[in-house]
Formats: C-alpha cells, structure tokens, sequence
C-alpha cells in the first residue's frame, strides 16, 4: 500500500499461497482459501487487490477489503487466463489477460472487479502490463516473433503501437 502498512506476496513454494501483512510485514497470514495465485496487483491505498490462478482455476480473485475475503469471478466464453494483472492506483479500473488458441485478449473492469468486458485489443506474447494511477493510460509491452518488444499504449481505449 502506499504507506507500506499492507504488503502482498504469492508464493508457490511448499504449497504455495498468497500471504497478507497488514503490519508492514511483522506478522503475516495465508489469505487465499487455496487457490495460489501466480500474479497479483494491488490498489495504492491496498483496499482492492486482484488476482488470477491459472495453473489451478480460471477464476478472477478480487478483494475489496485489503486482503481480508476474496470473490471469486469468471469471464465468458472459452478462455484460460494469462498470469498478468493489473490495477490502477484508485482500484476503479482493474485489467486481466485471457489466451484463446493464438491471442491474448484484455479484459478490463471499471467496478473494482465487479463485472468484466472484452476490450478490442487483443496481442500475442504479452509479457508485462502496466497503468496509470487513474487508469486511463495502459501500457503493454510484448514480444513479436522477430524477438523485438514493442509497447503498445492506450488512452481511452485508443491504441498506438511502438
């Protein structure tokens, strides 16, 4: 969080899990009902977090209340969740990565996680995402089959490619 006093972290070692400190990392607890997310993100002040687990389910995991409880939510359609998430710094607009066969589309939340709706993007590779504190920039930075990362940006919705 922004003063430091909520930290997150996801493991996979021994089980895996995801563990909550709500005091800046003194004493820590497991808060994910077993679903061992492999990405998270988190709101600057902490109170909305999100996170996916695609080795185990194809559920979206959002918390509103800094890590305490966790709802699970899933997209429509047939597709397997990508391990990147993102969340901007009011915890309104919340993003996730879905794979069909070739391309990874985005699905974007502007509820806190609520509800979810494909956006016309859709790229292959991605390998990192990251969004502005209000949500209204995205960057995507993923890999071409010539080896080169470009990012692509949006503002709104309107997309430019680098």
């Amino acid at each position: 969080s922004n003063n430091g006093s909520l930290i997150v972290a996801a493991t996979s070692f021994v089980g895996g899990g995801l563990y909550v400190s709500h005091d800046a990392g003194a004493t820590w607890a497991n808060a994910d009902d077993g679903f061992n997310p492999q990405a998270l993100a988190m709101s600057g002040s902490g109170q909305y977090l999100l996170a996916v687990a695609p080795k185990s389910s194809d559920n979206i995991w959002s918390s509103k209340d800094y890590g305490r409880t966790w709802t699970a939510a899933q997209l429509q359609g047939n597709y397997k969740l990508a391990p990147i998430v993102a969340v901007c710094g009011s915890g309104r607009v919340q993003l996730v990565f879905a794979t069909t066969q070739v391309l990874q589309d985005v699905y974007l939340s502007i509820d806190n996680g609520q509800s979810w709706q494909r956006t016309n993007f859709s790229v292959t590779s991605v390998v990192d995402v990251a969004m502005s504190d209000h949500g209204q920039y995205l960057s995507i930075l993923y890999i071409l089959a010539s080896n080169r990362c470009p990012v692509s940006s949006s503002k709104n919705g309107a997309h430019r490619q680098q």
